[in-house]
């Protein structure tokens, strides 16, 4: 037997907050197959140009990547491999126009 709820109806912001997880999901899922393709001219279409991410290494710190670091580092380390990324776990916290 099926159970009915009686949910009250989202808000404007709950909806575009729930929109903009599925986009930035999407977004990830998209990055990720242009990686694995080696279709980096593709990942132009994914990231922005204020793109770019954090890597922290054991003892060294941190490192700020630009988008075109970040690219042709994934190049030098996947040109001639085969890669599959799987994406599980995602956790994005939407706030407004932000988001981590």
């Amino acid at each position: 037997m099926s159970q009915v709820f009686d949910l009250p109806p989202a808000s404007a912001a709950d909806q575009a907050g729930l929109l903009d997880d599925k986009d930035i999901r999407a977004t990830l899922t998209r990055m990720a197959w242009c990686e694995d393709r080696h279709d980096w001219g593709g990942l132009d279409q994914v990231l922005d140009d204020a793109a770019g991410t954090e890597y922290v290494s054991f003892g060294s710190g941190s490192v700020v990547l630009s988008r075109a670091e970040l690219v042709a580092n994934w190049r030098g380390g996947l040109e001639g491999t085969a890669s599959q990324h799987i994406l599980t776990g995602i956790d994005v916290d939407v706030n407004g126009d932000t988001a981590e």
